[in-house]
């Protein structure tokens, strides 16, 4: 009775792992923790500790090795001191709200398991906890995930911890997040994990312990589209474990693997999978994830924590003044300077005190505080931290800056790049893609490893200070440039990196599951160096990125299709695809529409087997008057549903015209489309476009465009035109028809004046 009272009693805790635990970062990690970057302009470690607030967490244990002393400030900044509770267990503590705020400090802890021991020895831990990382983003029931581990442990004392996991059907999916391959052995009525496998060393099978899975269950489900969130609700017990395996260096891959094999313990590991498209949790691994969910927070997928909510919560800690967020979803802070001819694309963040010269452009980008962006610059889904200079006519792609980067006139960023705070790229020079560059002398090389601790002693190991006159590497930065290469110990990490940069061309390589294809040159750099080289398969053929978004984007309708996502829901996974594959909203309208058509007939072989049952059973020959019928009621059904899904797509008449064209290589069986079945089409192609104009998915003047632009193509180009000439004419009749009764109309009042 007594025990069940202590259990009442006992407070909602949580351990936070603050620091890097991985390498994936450097050099941007050897001057500051990884929890402690911004992310939308707030430090990561902020967000996850406003999500356990928000989940009724009453202490939070924060473990915290290299650069200590910065996270130390930040929570003294954010979870402000109001008063120190001394009755408490020992340590300083950080109280705001309900919940307190504990560092647990260490400057010599070297893995992970060591940190989970040094919590252990700390005895502060007395209940049933929440172990998270200070990298992790989350917006989900975490009481409901709670309540479910409790009742488990309240049953069977075995049951040790409950792994959170999200679902993501599509390897595109997994990879735009930066994860691994995982497979897990799952029983399918208790959620029981049966196996973890990371990166399968054979993508056709999978090992499966008959004996011992089958032992007490029928069944067991192999799940290939998990993603896991590193959000795990622990027994107190877990902590003990780390007594004699302090040497673990990953928690997945050792631990939870340690836990699965050695079954003669028989302690257990559940799995809590979160709904899908409702809630929402994601760490940082690497820059790959660090842009997805910077573009994840952006598209209101935490709601309800917005970016300028967020901003507001932390505004005591930044400042950050009035949030202003335009209409081209573009935030700017206060005190920001542009001048009338900058283009500020959609889905941009610009902070407080940055100028922008005159002519710019800005797409998909986070520029951080006291930026300087010169004239005529174009910086294309970058993410720039606090103080970056860009010159006048400088250019960057895809890569990350940290604070006080300078990139000097002409100069250009290529994709992937990592420049470390103070690096200087010289005039006119051009970056290889890829590169990682700091001002930090390297000392020993990033070992294949993601994994290894940065403690204060693998820090200071990993580099030095550069020496006063140290010569820069001029191929690297310039002439007049500052910085040196940041190199890894071997092509596997080399191609690691790759893999994790936020370069869309090596994500359309991962999702076709070709980038280990491909060849290094005989320094044993890949040859992906830049945005110009050839994509190629094994066998070197050349991969069409058109082909490989088109499939992203009929695998990401589809599925929420299948999972009968709303309108609003729906735009946010297709924009945020959009935007992580730099694509324009024409991209997604015309692949969404053939797709929509696709689902009138029945499936194509290159569609996945899963979303067979959204398509029509039956072969249509539209050339039979009941078989159009029946096709044309069904899309509109169709386009009923998601019509105005398509009009958010399609922002002008020449985005219409677009679709339209695109619609012609469809029903023809051309490019992308070869596989597709379009032909099908072809034949209630006129109709198609009538129900398209009803529907308003297309204006007239779109249709009328069209035509006008087809009938100065070559004659074998012109057969869908040929199709379509009774209702352009009926279009074109009716157009002539009101601008004479307009005329007529002006006539008749200027007669009455």
């Amino acid at each position: 009775m007594g025990g069940e009272d202590h259990e009442r009693r006992a407070p909602f805790q949580a351990v936070v792992l603050a620091d890097s635990f991985n390498v994936t970062f450097r050099p941007f990690t050897l001057e500051r923790p990884k929890a402690l970057l911004p992310l939308c302009g707030v430090p990561m470690l902020e967000y996850t500790m406003e999500f356990l607030e928000a989940q009724g967490v009453e202490e939070a244990f924060v473990f915290c090795c290299a650069h200590y002393d910065q996270v130390i400030d930040q929570l003294k900044k954010k979870w402000k001191l109001r008063h120190k509770d001394d009755e408490d267990a020992p340590g300083e503590r950080y109280v705001t709200g309900r919940m307190k705020v504990v560092p647990i400090i260490s400057t010599s802890c070297v893995s992970v398991g060591e940190a989970m021991r040094i919590i252990y020895d700390e005895g502060v831990v007395s209940s049933d906890f929440v172990l998270i990382t200070g990298d992790t983003v989350a917006s989900f029931d975490l009481k409901s995930a709670l309540a479910e581990h409790k009742r488990r442990r309240k049953a069977d004392k075995s049951a040790i911890m409950t792994m959170v996991v999200k679902r993501a059907e599509t390897r595109a999916l997994r990879k735009r997040w930066g994860d691994h391959d995982l497979v897990l052995q799952i029983d399918p009525d208790t959620k029981q994990v049966l196996g973890y496998e990371e990166e399968p060393n054979n993508k056709n099978y999978v090992n499966v312990d008959v004996s011992s899975c089958f032992l007490d269950r029928s069944q067991v489900e192999i799940r290939e589209d998990l993603v896991d969130c590193y959000v795990d609700v622990c027994a107190p017990e877990v902590l003990g474990l780390f007594q004699d395996n302090f040497d673990y260096q990953n928690l997945r891959r050792d631990f939870v693997g340690g836990v699965l094999s050695e079954e003669e313990l028989g302690n257990k590991i559940y799995a809590y999978e979160l709904s899908p498209g409702v809630e929402y949790a994601a760490r940082i691994h690497n820059p790959r994830s660090y842009d997805a969910v910077s573009r994840d927070v952006w598209a209101h997928w935490l709601f309800p924590i917005e970016v300028g909510q967020t901003r507001a919560f932390t505004s005591r800690t930044h400042n950050a003044g009035i949030v202003r967020r335009g209409i081209q979803d573009c935030m700017q802070d206060a005190g920001v300077s542009a001048s009338r001819s900058v283009e500020v694309g959609n889905d941009c963040q610009i902070g407080e005190g940055t100028t922008i010269g005159d002519n710019s452009k800005i797409h998909a980008s986070f520029v951080g505080k006291g930026c300087r962006i010169g004239r005529n610059v174009e910086l294309n889904c970058c993410h720039l931290l606090d103080g970056v200079n860009v010159a006048d006519g400088a250019r960057i792609h895809f890569s990350m800056l940290s604070d006080g980067v300078a990139v000097q006139e002409g100069a250009v960023v290529s994709e992937g790049c990592l420049l470390g705070s103070g690096v200087v790229v010289g005039k006119d020079h051009v970056v290889p893609a890829f590169s990682r560059v700091s001002v930090i002398r390297q000392t020993q090389e990033d070992s294949d490893s993601e994994e290894e601790l940065e403690s204060p002693a693998v820090v200071e190991g990993a580099a030095e200070e550069a020496k006063e006159g140290e010569a820069w590497d001029a191929t690297l930065v310039g002439e007049g440039g500052k910085g040196l290469p940041w190199s890894a110990k071997s092509s596997q990490t080399r191609r690691e990196w790759r893999r994790h940069s936020i370069s869309p061309h090596y994500a359309q390589l991962e999702a076709a599951g070709m980038a280990g294809a491909l060849p290094e040159t005989s320094d044993g750099e890949d040859r992906s160096d830049d945005s110009e080289t050839d994509e190629t398969d094994s066998e070197g053929l050349e991969l069409d990125p058109e082909e490989v978004f088109h499939s992203e984007v009929r695998e990401t309708f589809l599925r929420c299709v299948k999972e009968r996502f709303d309108q609003t829901n729906a735009l946010i996974e297709l924009n945020a695809l959009k935007i992580a594959e730099d694509r324009t909203f024409a991209d997604c309208a015309r692949f969404i529409f053939t797709t929509i058509v696709g689902l009138c007939f029945p499936v194509a072989k290159t569609v996945s087997k899963e979303y067979k049952d959204l398509y029509a059973s039956d072969s249509l020959d539209l050339a039979d008057k009941l078989h159009r019928a029946k096709f044309l009621k069904h899309l509109k059904s169709l386009l009923s549903e998601w019509g105005n899904l398509l009009q958010r797509f399609l922002k002008n008449e020449d985005d219409q015209v677009e679709l339209l064209l695109t619609f012609e290589e469809y029903c023809s069986d051309d490019g992308v489309f070869h596989a597709e079945n379009g032909s099908m089409c072809a034949e209630g192609f006129c109709q198609v476009l009538q129900l398209l104009y009803d529907s308003e998915v297309i204006s007239e003047e779109a249709i009328l465009s069209w035509a006008e632009e087809k009938e100065s193509a070559e004659e074998e180009d012109k057969v869908f035109l040929e199709k379509a000439r009774p209702f352009v004419a009926w279009l074109a009749e009716a157009d002539e028809e009101s601008d004479e009764y307009s005329s007529e109309e002006e006539g008749e009042d200027s007669d009455e004046g």
